[in-house]
């Protein structure tokens, strides 16, 4: 998949607000953990879309990204 179409994907799976790890993203979506995830195109769609505000994520660990909120 090209990165435009992993950064659509995401941004689906995400729209339900709930707040997910790397690694819960990689299993729901292609069933792949964040040890093989980790550095790929799925990380650098997520920062991608926290870059553009439509993620944010948290500061400490675990890391969970969810839908930005735009109030």
């Amino acid at each position: 998949m090209d990165i435009e179409e992993i950064k659509s994907t995401v941004r689906s799976h995400m729209a339900d607000g709930a707040a997910r790890t790397l690694n819960r993203i990689g299993t729901e979506l292609w069933d792949k953990t964040a040890d093989i995830t980790f550095g790929t195109k799925l990380e650098e769609a997520l920062w991608l879309l926290v870059e553009a505000r439509e993620l944010e994520h948290t500061m400490e660990a675990p890391v969970l990204f969810r839908t930005a909120d735009r109030r």
